[in-house]
């Protein structure tokens, strides 16, 4: 196959995505411009790469210098270049690896998207102006709300009251226990990248990672107000 630009397939090997960084010499000048050749690159890859149509092309856009990622539009940099180097084998490449070294994680602005990307998955719901205002607060008030927010009595209230969109449970339960689990899991020195290696540490989350059908939330509730108590520890001991 000819392809215009080289680019590395990254992330869990079960997915029901197709997570694709595609590799360019210079980024588009704009977030929107970097949207819209994410969405144009992706479905040229989509008729190459998928063999089931239901399968969605998850595009992203990045610079490689001497091996290490320099420069991406979506996503922590080095987060992407560590995902990019240790998933490279669990999935169908057309590519060699473009990620030569990992580089040191930045624990800190880890922390901080874990906690933005969980109060974003809940702003479309009856709490939506208290979480929309602690998206744009100090991290205190993004653990503030979140430890308020019980995530059982969350879901079945707002679903009920048809105020969450097109999110279901199961995408709110994995989208959760992905996010918490790789960060703790970060905050205990581990780098985990897939559902697999997440749920292998993490046992308590296997089952939500994995979709499984009629799970409540209240063990993802339990993890949630675990997990931000040691988040809690770790900035209170990072600002003395």
């Amino acid at each position: 196959m000819n392809f215009l630009y080289p680019f590395q397939i990254l992330g869990s090997e079960s997915s029901q995505d197709i997570d694709v960084m595609i590799f360019v010499e210079k980024l588009p000048t704009s977030v929107y411009e970097c949207s819209q050749f994410c969405l144009s690159y992706g479905k040229i890859l989509a008729e190459s790469l998928s063999e089931n149509p239901q399968r969605k092309i998850n595009a992203n856009v990045g610079i490689v210098q001497n091996g290490i990622l320099i420069s991406a539009y979506k996503g922590n940099q080095d987060e992407t270049n560590n995902a990019l180097f240790y998933t490279y084998a669990l999935h169908k490449q057309y590519f060699d690896n473009h990620i030569l070294e990992i580089v040191p994680r930045n624990l800190t602005e880890k922390i901080h998207r874990t906690l933005r990307v969980m109060l974003s998955f809940l702003t479309k719901s009856k709490h939506r102006t208290t979480i929309k205002m602690a998206l744009i607060a100090d991290w205190q008030r993004k653990i503030e709300v979140l430890l308020a927010l019980d995530l059982q009595e969350f879901f079945l209230d707002n679903q009920r009251k048809n105020q969450l969109g097109k999110v279901t449970l199961l995408d709110f339960q994995k989208t959760f226990a992905f996010q918490m689990g790789q960060c703790q899991a970060l905050l205990e020195g581990q780098e985990l990248y897939t559902k697999e290696a997440i749920s292998a540490y993490f046992p308590a989350l296997s089952g939500y990672l994995l979709r499984t059908e009629n799970l409540d939330n209240s063990i993802l509730n339990d993890f949630k107000n675990n997990f931000l108590g040691k988040v809690v520890d770790f900035l209170q001991t990072e600002s003395l």
